[in-house]
């Protein structure tokens, strides 16, 4: 029997009913980090997570962005980064009024090879943090 890391009022998560005055965050594990890689995040087996500021942009610049990650070919993602956390389309719908407001930073680690325990103790933390900071939903955005 296993036990569970979540309190059974937490239990089913309510559907966001009314995007367009939702606040979404983007999570992937698909491990695009700042390039040079600030919180170490593991290329497999991630331990980390990061969180990575998106305050004001309007979309993410390939310069300012590397893959940690050996689970993919990452050369899509290396050349435009929005194709895996889709910024840019995600501020056109903001501006357009289908979602209220798009959370000002990003959640990154890597999937590939990570253990169940280690994927928990990270969700957990990051729905803990998106919480408090008042999101209504999120995009889960996985590599391919």
């Amino acid at each position: 029997m296993t036990d569970n890391l979540l309190n059974q009022d937490e239990i089913p998560v309510p559907v966001v009913k009314e995007l367009s005055s939702a606040k979404i965050a983007l999570i992937t594990d698909g491990g695009l980090v700042p390039i040079g890689n600030p919180d170490q995040i593991e290329s497999s087996n991630a331990t980390r997570y990061g969180k990575y500021s998106i305050k004001g942009l309007g979309r993410l610049d390939p310069d300012d962005y590397e893959v940690s990650h050996l689970g993919y070919d990452t050369a899509a993602v290396s050349r435009d980064p929005n194709r895996l956390v889709p910024v840019d389309i995600l501020r056109d719908l903001e501006r357009e009024g289908v979602i209220g407001k798009l959370c000002e930073s990003f959640y990154a680690t890597t999937g590939f090879d990570t253990t169940p325990e280690n994927s928990t103790i990270m969700g957990q933390s990051i729905a803990k943090e998106l919480r408090a900071e008042g999101v209504d939903g999120v995009i889960f955005l996985s590599s391919i």
